[in-house]
């Protein structure tokens, strides 16, 4: 009676336990990761794959038909996934930035077949050149795999912040990698040596405080000869190109946005357009800013000569 007693109990537990994490799942709508590469076509274009981030699985959808799109599989992966990239019509690579992983699924038996695991925050994943090329966001780096064995073969170091969207071109032999934290080439004069800030508006009110300065990395005011304030020099990498076949970079591209976010190559051209948002640190102070602070655009890189075009997408805020 008593072994009947605990089995009874036992199970009245565990049945609780398993009502707390069927409500716990189905009221979970928020997720933290930032989705990179959330959908993508097959390279046949039949197939669409679109990551679930906050239920951790991938949704593949027949688009034979696009005005009829079938739900063909919801597969589990790991947790937060923010990229997938499919490297055939049946197998995908999945991108799990809370899960440090990849998860490598099979759309015909619907079940992951192995799972890598990248540090650190891993965020989008590109194929070229037989390799799998993964940016691991908070190492600064970008992990490459061996597509067949799935054997890490190395690790390219990358001389920015936080690379997250990439994209190949063409032919394969470039791969571009873009940071979403980069900057935008400027930095800040000490209180004591930047100049008194202009008076107020408004004649009532007392002087202002002394503070500090925001200033172009390179303004010649504050750098040597004339005053020699900022003496060190300050990088602005905000896309890194890659060559595929050697793992190594060529060059990077500066004077592209602040926070750089999704990444396109032209077809033809091979240009790149990044989209981003730069940051209006030069103008100082209200009533100047007027609350614009920064500015949402999309910027051309030429493939060739390097040379950005910005182009503001509200051109109508003044």
């Amino acid at each position: 009676m008593f072994r009947r007693l605990l089995l009874v109990s036992f199970c009245l537990s565990l049945s609780k336990l398993l009502d707390l994490q069927i409500f716990a799942q189905s009221s979970y709508v928020n997720f933290e990761a930032k989705q990179t590469s959330p959908i993508r076509l097959s390279p046949d274009a039949t197939r669409l794959f679109a990551v679930n981030t906050p239920d951790a699985r991938v949704s593949v959808f027949d688009v034979s038909q696009p005005s009829n799109p079938r739900l063909l599989a919801e597969i589990p992966v790991g947790i937060d996934p923010v990229s997938v990239n499919p490297r055939n019509n049946n197998e995908a690579w999945v991108v799990n930035e809370v899960s440090d992983s990849i998860s490598i699924i099979s759309v015909s038996q619907h079940i992951v077949l192995d799972t890598l695991y990248i540090k650190d925050e891993p965020a989008d994943v590109v194929f070229a050149a037989g390799k799998a090329f993964v940016a691991s966001a908070r190492k600064n780096q970008i992990g490459v795999f061996d597509v067949t064995t799935h054997n890490l073969v190395t690790n390219i170091t990358l001389f920015g912040e936080n690379p997250r969207a990439m994209a190949v071109n063409t032919n394969g032999t470039k791969l571009y990698a873009a940071f979403a934290l980069s900057g935008n080439h400027t930095t800040l004069v000490p209180a004591d040596k930047a100049p008194p800030q202009s008076p107020p508006t408004n004649t009532n009110l007392p002087a202002p405080p002394q503070v500090s300065l925001i200033v172009d990395a390179s303004d010649p005011n504050y750098t040597a000869p004339k005053t020699n304030i900022i003496q060190y020099t300050m990088p602005d990498n905000d896309v890194a190109e890659i060559d595929t076949s050697t793992s190594s970079v060529t060059r990077y591209f500066s004077r592209v946005g602040t926070v750089n976010l999704g990444l396109a190559i032209q077809p033809g051209s091979g240009d790149l357009f990044v989209a981003n948002t730069d940051a209006r640190n030069l103008i100082h102070f209200e009533p100047i800013v007027r609350s614009h602070a920064v500015d949402n655009r999309v910027s051309r890189i030429n493939a060739g000569s390097g040379v950005v075009t910005h182009f503001d997408l509200n051109p109508n805020i003044d």
